[in-house]
């Protein structure tokens, strides 16, 4: 079986376009957006976009609840029939023995990355029957390997916290797993956030993020955790 898994669209249109290209050409039998689909620049062209795709399934973000204050801007944007859609996005999705999260193997919210000690991989793990897990919401991608366990993070489409940018995500086909990152007109996404958005300006610093650069000191491990654990908190 063939999934594309696309995290945290997070409302860039120019890049679910890019992806959704390649996507397609693919022919997978399941694409999967893995939660924090609609808020940022585009959310209600963002919706209808993936509503669209006949092979589509949807997953909880913890920026699709509905009732979250910080992103109550985002909401009051949708029509009423995409907040119905919306309101039906379940916590968690099994395709072809495979568990698809947002934040971690148990929780939409918890965070877990390339620095998460296994110890605490494990516990999160106990009682899961799926031995491949995919999640995202850190909005980088990681393929590791607890015990029995394989951990996939995505990544993120439309908010990349990356080496280079561009649009993540991961295709799993029949048991092989791809990270995949789809160049995309990132300089369109910074310009169509509205004048308005609360967050304009952090959101266009952090579309076209980079951990590392040729010109500036990397900024890895554990700050770039903290950083995007953040923005998570409290810029949507």
């Amino acid at each position: 079986m063939r999934v594309a898994a696309l995290y945290d669209v997070e409302g860039n249109i120019p890049a679910l376009e890019a992806v959704l290209a390649e996507v397609e050409s693919l022919q997978p039998d399941a694409i999967v957006f893995g939660g924090d689909l609609f808020c940022g620049a585009q959310p209600v062209e963002v919706i209808d976009r993936a509503r669209s795709l006949p092979a589509a399934h949807f997953l909880l973000g913890n920026a699709d609840r509905l009732d979250e204050p910080n992103v109550a801007y985002h909401v009051a944007l949708l029509r009423e029939d995409q907040r119905d859609f919306v309101a039906t996005f379940p916590e968690k999705l099994v395709i072809g023995n495979v568990l698809y999260r947002h934040g971690s193997p148990r929780s939409v919210d918890e965070l877990v990355t390339v620095l998460t000690p296994d110890e605490v991989l494990r516990e999160m793990l106990e009682g899961i029957g799926q031995k491949t897990v995919v999640i995202g919401h850190t909005h980088m991608q990681f393929d590791r390997q607890v015990d029995d366990y394989r951990i996939v993070n995505a990544g993120s489409v439309g908010a990349a916290w990356e080496t280079e940018p561009g649009a993540y995500w991961a295709l799993l086909d029949n048991g092989e797993v791809k990270l995949r990152r789809t160049d995309y007109d990132v300089e369109a996404a910074i310009r169509s956030l509205p004048a308005d958005h609360p967050n304009r300006e952090v959101r266009a610093r952090t579309i076209p993020l980079r951990l590392r650069s040729a010109s500036s000191p990397p900024l890895g491990g554990r700050a770039a955790i903290r950083s995007i654990t953040d923005f998570e908190v409290r810029e949507h």
